[in-house]
């Protein structure tokens, strides 16, 4: 069985602790072992690249991080694959991971429903566009190279901006995915009244 690791905060959660997501996440990742770790600072990029193939940041508390931003940049550098799922793109201004991850969260406006769409081109995405509720983050791209798969605009189209990206860093691969505030996107019903995994 594929594991598929998880890094986030609970107790130190600022405003995306990962017990809430959780069960979404293991249910859109059935079919995977899943590995949830709040004591990631303990990690090196070797420990990481040895739990999993896969990563999932979804740390929250990145004000803390001290020189684990090192780590993570490190781990893209060396080969791993990252998804930096919503909060998991936040980093402090000036970091490493702005390159590396192609980005870094800026703001968002209040909480509301968002209309995404699918970039052409994009065969392995069901569907073409989807709409709920979601954080409209509000994202600095940095320069390089990425693929992008996925944007969104809000219903009066005031916030637009792209929610999904892969970027190649080094040896490593990053997919930003913007969905993800809390429980509530793991299982939703969409526009046309389907019940969709975000």
């Amino acid at each position: 069985m594929k594991k598929v690791l998880i890094l986030g905060d609970n107790e130190r959660a600022v405003y995306h602790p990962l017990e809430r997501m959780l069960p979404g996440m293991k249910k859109a990742l059935e079919g995977y072992e899943v590995e949830a770790v709040i004591d990631y600072r303990t990690m090196s990029a070797k420990d990481l690249l040895e739990a999993a193939p896969v990563m999932i940041n979804y740390i929250d508390n990145y004000q803390e991080n001290g020189d684990f931003d090192q780590i993570l940049e490190e781990y893209l550098r060396l080969g791993g694959r990252m998804i930096a799922l919503h909060c998991g793109i936040i980093n402090r201004e000036g970091s490493i991971l702005e390159e590396a991850y192609g980005g870094n969260f800026i703001t968002h406006p209040e909480y509301r429903n968002l209309n995404y769409k699918v970039s052409d081109g994009c065969s392995w995405l069901t569907g073409k566009a989807f709409s709920f509720g979601e954080e409209p983050y509000q994202i600095r791209q940095t320069d390089g190279e990425r693929q992008y798969f996925l944007s969104y605009t809000d219903d009066k189209e005031e916030c637009a901006d792209a929610a999904g990206w892969v970027r190649k860093y080094h040896k490593g691969t990053v997919l930003y995915l913007q969905p993800g505030h809390d429980e509530r996107t793991a299982e939703k019903k969409t526009s046309s009244g389907r019940s969709e995994n975000a």
